[in-house]
């Protein structure tokens, strides 16, 4: 070892004093040197996982047909959960992260700590703010996201079979066609870029096969090391570093991971001779996960603890479970649209008559179906209890089966999933999104399929190595054209369209008011997650926040169930003094969407013409119209004293919160009118949020069997009394007092009760129709001359 140094500096003067080598002899030099380096096994290692992940591009990019886009600018999705998606994104730019934004919901702002599912996506948003230090359009930011997603999904899956011992050259085409399964590039089309992004699902699949092979997942050292030092293994940090990304990146593949791994512990558990050492692997497993998802929930978490639950948000009912199960036929079958007529055909033999159509296909190409069927026999052939072929019998298969048959039982309509929404909690719904991991367990088995090939052509010397090698580029380019069709290309033109139309619209709209001010839309329409308003889609009244500069404020995207939501109580009120309350409030404009009305003309634009005495902006496509109120908010502050138009906004803007409370029965409704029935004593809550007494109006129209008296009290002192007549009643307008904090109004009757029906057992005494509970200050701008 005392000689190298000296060997080394020799044969350096040596080769420093030799002539140059010709030509030929410095080529093989190179080669050798080339040679020298790929047989470095990281290097091959690389080279086979970039193959993957750009071959995932490629086949994402053609189809779909990135060419054809006008702009990088303009978002793949710009609809509906598109649009709620390029909210947050612009919300991060602006407000720097996702909880709070003070352009939505004005004039309080837009808290979004009730949707807790949005925690445990993290790692997403914060690639979106990294994206946004150089990219700061929303749609540039949603597209990047979209095409990066291929290449991680793709690198996940290859870690995952190269962790599972499955040869470079068989893993490049299962871990490429994964990333780009048509449920991913369908996903991200819809706006459900976060479902879109797959990367859990191959870590999560591991963790649940490690467990049930006995494949290491924490490791400890040997030495003199401190005990917990002692963990700080390679081994272990893999594992951490999995629960991270998979507790990070999407609540939905946090759960099924979580459940695969409880499966396979139970598994390994009754089949190890070690079970003490599984449980403490897997429980170790299920802490890292768990507390990662408790750290990704804990806004929510401290949000409720401070300020109650909201039951008006993110509330599932067992339902949807059923709604949106997962169709194992359409795991198999390939959808409509499929290049081959006959795949096409076979597939329309069920797409085309089913009405159980959950979320769309989930099939995940021709290789992965082929790999479900392996995975089958290996399952018959467990559970018959025989040995099988050794092939078959690979714990790999067997495994992975299991997983597929957690993932099949708990996803399909009706079964598992059904069971954990109908008994245990009904928060996880579409359990059709669990198929993208039967889509992974196929491709799984063909890799593992594909590497025994690859073994035996191996044996048979270097040609057949050769011809296996070439079957890759041949599965990739196959693949691709299986997996993916000309229905996949998004509608650029239209998009376009639609995109720079508003755009414009908005612009001319930030021109008029001088970049800033606050603008009231309409009609109301609940967020997040509403049933469409006539033509209206859900999250459609984000349009205007997603092109204009934060400065502009907007009345939509106040978080229902919460006080900062007034506009849901506004909306009731006559549209002429909704403008002009909207106006004294501090609204600069009003935006109305025409897809919301039946009859916008007559419905909102010749009544918003009439009140603000102003002519509108209109969009190039008629549908978006905006008034200014600063006109019209000058005219009321010159016609009412300014105590009375100074009490507006408050009374606006921060409502008379009333529930109707105890003795009232669940409201009812036709197609014109809405009622209550309540028993012969009844109450409604006030909670007057304001420092100072507020006068508000008992507006209702009150209907007994016969005529009856109706004592109104106010936390038990008498303020008045009312008379109810036979149907249809009769009008009621009690003004009230009520004092700042909470206040029960009474309601007191001597009708007797009524009888609709021999099967109605309910004590029904009074009919309250119509019935509001208004503050008089905004009630008296019906009053006011146009």
């Amino acid at each position: 070892m005392g000689e190298a140094p000296s060997t080394a500096a020799a044969a350096t003067s040596s080769t420093a004093a030799a002539p140059a080598p010709p030509p030929a002899v410095a080529s093989s030099t190179a080669a050798a040197r080339l040679r020298a380096l790929t047989d470095r096994s990281w290097v091959r290692e690389l080279a086979a996982l970039t193959v993957a992940c750009v071959a995932s591009v490629v086949i994402a990019v053609i189809a779909l047909q990135l060419w054809d886009s006008p702009s990088l600018r303009l978002p793949i999705a710009s609809e509906s959960d598109g649009l709620f998606t390029l909210g947050i994104f612009k919300s991060i730019h602006d407000f720097g992260w996702i909880w709070s934004n003070h352009a939505l919901g004005a004039p309080n702002g837009q808290q979004f700590y009730d949707f807790g599912t949005l925690g445990p996506d993290n790692l997403h948003w914060a690639m979106a703010w990294v994206l946004e230090r150089f990219a700061s359009q929303p749609g540039v930011v949603y597209n990047a996201i979209l095409l990066v997603s291929f290449p991680l999904s793709a690198a996940s899956a290859y870690a995952v079979l190269r962790w599972l011992s499955v040869s470079r050259l068989a893993a490049i085409a299962p871990a490429a066609l994964f990333a780009v399964a048509p449920y991913h590039i369908l996903r991200g089309e819809v706006g459900h870029l976060m479902l879109a992004e797959t990367l859990a699902v191959p870590l999560g699949v591991f963790l649940a096969i490690a467990i049930a092979t006995g494949i290491p997942l924490w490791r400890r050292r040997t030495g003199e090391s401190p005990r917990l030092l002692r963990w700080s293994t390679w081994t272990s940090w893999r594992t951490i570093i999995l629960c991270v990304l998979i507790a990070s990146t999407g609540v939905y593949y946090a759960i099924f991971t979580i459940l695969f791994v409880g499966v396979a512990t139970v598994a390994a558990w009754l089949t190890t001779d070690h079970p003490k050492a599984v449980l403490l692997t897997a429980g170790a497993v299920l802490v890292a996960l768990g507390a990662v998802l408790v750290f990704n929930l804990a806004p929510t978490v401290l949000y409720h603890q401070a300020h109650g639950a909201n039951a008006a948000t993110g509330q599932r009912s067992p339902n949807e479970s059923l709604t949106y199960g997962l169709n194992l036929i359409g795991q198999v079958l390939p959808p409509p649209t499929h290049r081959l007529g006959v795949f096409g055909d076979l597939g329309n033999k069920f797409w085309g008559e089913t009405t159980l159509t959950s979320e769309g296909p989930t099939w995940g190409g021709t290789l992965s179906v082929l790999g479900l069927l392996l995975l089958m026999a290996s399952l018959m052939a467990a559970v018959v209890g025989g040995a099988g072929k050794r092939f078959v019998a690979d714990p790999r298969l067997r495994a992975t089966s299991l997983v597929a048959l957690t993932a099949a039982l708990l996803g399909a309509t009706g079964a598992g999933g059904a069971f954990i929404a109908f008994i245990l909690n009904p928060s996880i719904r579409a359990w059709n999104r669990i198929g993208i991991v039967l889509v992974f367990c196929g491709l799984l088995a063909a890799a593992v399929a594909l590497d025994a090939i690859g073994r035996r052509m191996k044996e048979r010397g270097p040609r057949a190595s050769w011809a296996f090698a070439a079957l890759v580029p041949v599965l990739l380019v196959l693949g691709g054209w299986d997996q993916t069709s000309s229905s996949m290309r998004p509608n650029y033109e239209g998009t376009a369209k639609t995109w720079t139309n508003d755009a414009h619209f908005v612009d001319a709209v930030s021109d008029r008011l001088g970049g800033k001010g606050e603008i009231y839309q309409i009609p109301y329409l609940p967020f997040p997650e509403s049933p469409p308003v006539v033509n209206m889609f859900d999250y459609s009244p984000l349009k205007g926040y997603i092109h204009a500069n934060k400065k502009l404020k907007w009345s939509y995207g106040a978080m229902k169930g919460r006080p900062a939501d007034w506009q849901q109580e506004a909306s009731g009120l006559p549209l002429p003094v909704q403008l002009r309350a909207a106006a004294l409030a501090g609204f600069d404009g009003l935006w109305i969407d025409a897809a919301g009305y039946a009859d916008v003309a007559n419905e909102a634009v010749t009544p918003a013409r009439i009140t603000t005495g102003v002519e509108p902006i209109v969009s190039d496509d008629t549908r978006l119209y905006f008034f200014d109120l600063r006109p019209l908010r000058a005219k009321l502050q010159r016609q009412l004293p300014p105590a009375e138009s100074q009490a507006v906004g408050p009374e606006l803007t921060h409502p008379l919160a009333t529930t109707f409370g105890v003795g009232f029965y669940p409201p009812e409704s036709d197609a014109k009118h809405r009622w209550q029935w309540a028993r012969a004593k009844s109450s409604i809550k006030l909670d007057n949020p304001d420092d100072q007494p507020r006068d508000v109006a008992f507006d209702a129209r009150l209907s007994a069997g016969r005529r009856a008296a109706v004592q109104i009290t106010l936390d038990g002192k008498p303020i008045g009394t009312a008379i109810a007549t036979p149907l249809p009643g009769r009008k009621v307008d009690q003004v009230v007092r009520v004092p700042p904090g909470q206040h029960v109004l009474g309601l007191s009757t001597d009708a007797p009760r009524t009888v609709p029906s021999t099967a109605d057992t309910r004590d029904l005494r009074l009919q309250v129709l119509d019935g509001q509970v208004n503050d008089e200050a905004i009630l008296d701008l019906a009053d006011v001359k146009p």
